[in-house]
């Protein structure tokens, strides 16, 4: 474990020079940087690297909370030249001037700065074949074009970090393949003049977690999150992000073009959204492996606790509708009832079906083969188990590490006749239009355990099945699953 210490503020200048150690200690240091000369410091962190005794997995490079430093020149670098990725990270991490063996987030300081045309700030950059892991905690990134994030099969932590852009076409945080990547309480500000088609881009594994996210201004539609048509795929996980900042009327995921073969997909849980925001993929990014989910995500306090968002491509779009519900559904906090609104396209049949899956409440099975789930729904189209049919999901009553399915799939769901799903009694309030009290029909899907093997005492998966176009004829699915 090894110490670099890097410092350039209104105090000192580091003068430590790369390929020595004089900015190195093999124990952490103590009190404040007037304690210390300019000789013990680094005066950037591209010296700090180039260390004579090179920085790897388990070292700290810690930088005054107040360092600034600038390149118009390159890029620069905060990375580790050793594979790391199997075992501790090489920590980049800010300090407090007058106790340098404590941790303190930058403020309004930018530690790392590049200006001029087309010059990168790049995290865990390596260029090794293996994979390096850094943890960057507390800094705060200002480029002049793009800040690039991971490389080929490296790990990233950042936290308490803004990363910013001011280039007018920048993108805040540029992420490459085979890389995973996670931002925990980060804030990314975009440019006000930005006119590029998206806001963060990128391929491999995306995890953020809280911070925000700010547009800083300007008036340019742009799709905040775009994916690359690339071999690793794009894989973005949002939870508790304040999208607040992002208030263009554009597209939150854009996807990747239709020539994608790649799996994109973007989930959404507990975010803070802005009213201007489209949930859904850009109308042009169709595919079937193009999939947006937002959960618990909204624009209002009332909507946040029922709010549910699925889109796959163009096949299928699954939302929460308050105008429509089942009279004996439960009731959110707020006194509001919902259905799920299910809207699928004439690629979806018997052979392309898609599902999703419901979100019920009180929906516990009993450790015996007698629980009855029943779910209900509601169509102005005549439906079969051909078009809407359910799998339940739930672990066996003997061996509970082994799952058990029950499904209401027709035999033969390609070519065989459907039988007409069983009519339900249940009173509907509301339609889309507002101008009826239900649809023409009313449904019921049961599922009986004891038809099938005894489960155990669980919450159940259900996933509901579409397997027609529903048309001009949304299906309305109650969440409220019935269990007796």
């Amino acid at each position: 474990m090894g110490f670099y210490y890097v410092c350039d503020n209104p105090t000192y200048t580091g003068t430590a020079a790369a390929g020595t150690d004089a900015g190195y200690s093999g124990t952490q240091r103590t009190g404040t940087v007037a304690s210390y000369t300019a000789a013990d410091f680094y005066p950037t962190v591209a010296a700090a690297e180039g260390a004579l005794t090179t920085p790897t997995g388990g070292d700290f490079i810690c930088i005054v909370n107040d360092h600034s430093e600038t390149n118009a020149a390159t890029n620069i670098f905060l990375r580790c030249t050793s594979t790391t990725v199997l075992g501790q990270p090489l920590v980049f991490i800010a300090v407090d001037p007058s106790n340098i063996e404590n941790y303190l987030p930058a403020t309004t300081v930018d530690n790392f700065i590049t200006t001029g045309g087309a010059r990168d700030i790049s995290l865990n950059d390596s260029g090794v074949s293996n994979g390096t892991f850094i943890y960057v905690r507390g800094l705060n990134f200002l480029t002049s074009d793009d800040i690039l994030c991971g490389s080929a099969k490296a790990f990233l932590i950042a936290e308490d970090c803004k990363l910013e852009t001011s280039a007018t076409n920048g993108i805040c945080m540029n992420h490459t393949s085979y890389a995973e990547s996670w931002f925990i309480n980060c804030t990314f500000v975009g440019s006000p003049t930005a006119t590029s088609t998206y806001f963060l881009y990128g391929q491999g594994i995306v995890k953020v977690y809280g911070g925000s996210v700010d547009l800083n201004g300007g008036s340019t539609n742009r799709d905040l999150i775009s994916c690359a048509n690339n071999i690793a795929g794009s894989h973005w996980f949002l939870h508790g992000v304040d999208l607040t900042g992002y208030s263009r009327s554009s597209y939150i995921f854009q996807g990747a073009s239709n020539t994608s073969q790649y799996t994109q997909e973007c989930l959404l849980e507990d975010c803070k959204l802005n009213a201007n925001s489209l949930l859904g993929i850009a109308a042009t990014n169709n595919k079937l492996n193009q999939t947006f989910t937002a959960i618990n995500s909204s624009a209002t306090s009332a909507d946040r606790e029922y709010q549910f968002f699925k889109q796959i491509g163009s096949f299928l779009t699954v939302e929460e509708n308050t105008a429509v519900y089942r009279d004996n559904s439960f009731a959110f906090s707020d006194g509001s009832k919902a259905s799920y609104h299910v809207v699928s396209s004439s690629n979806v049949s018997g052979a392309n079906p898609v599902f999703f899956t419901l979100r019920p409440r009180y929906a516990d099975l009993a450790l015996a083969a007698s629980d009855t789930l029943t779910i209900e729904m509601q169509s102005d189209d005549v439906l079969t188990d051909k078009d809407v049919y359910a799998v339940l999901r739930y672990p066996d009553g003997t061996n509970k590490h082994e799952q058990v399915q029950l499904s209401t799939r027709l035999a033969d769901p390609i070519f065989g006749t459907g039988t007409g799903l069983t009519t339900s009694s249940e009173p509907w309030n509301g339609d889309v239009l507002g101008a009826g009290t239900s649809k023409d029909h009313q449904y019921k899907i049961v599922l009986d355990t004891s038809t099938g093997t005894a489960g155990a005492a669980s919450a159940p998966y259900v996933d509901l099945y579409i397997a027609y176009d529903t048309g001009a004829n949304p299906l309305y699915v109650c969440p409220k699953i019935d269990v007796s």
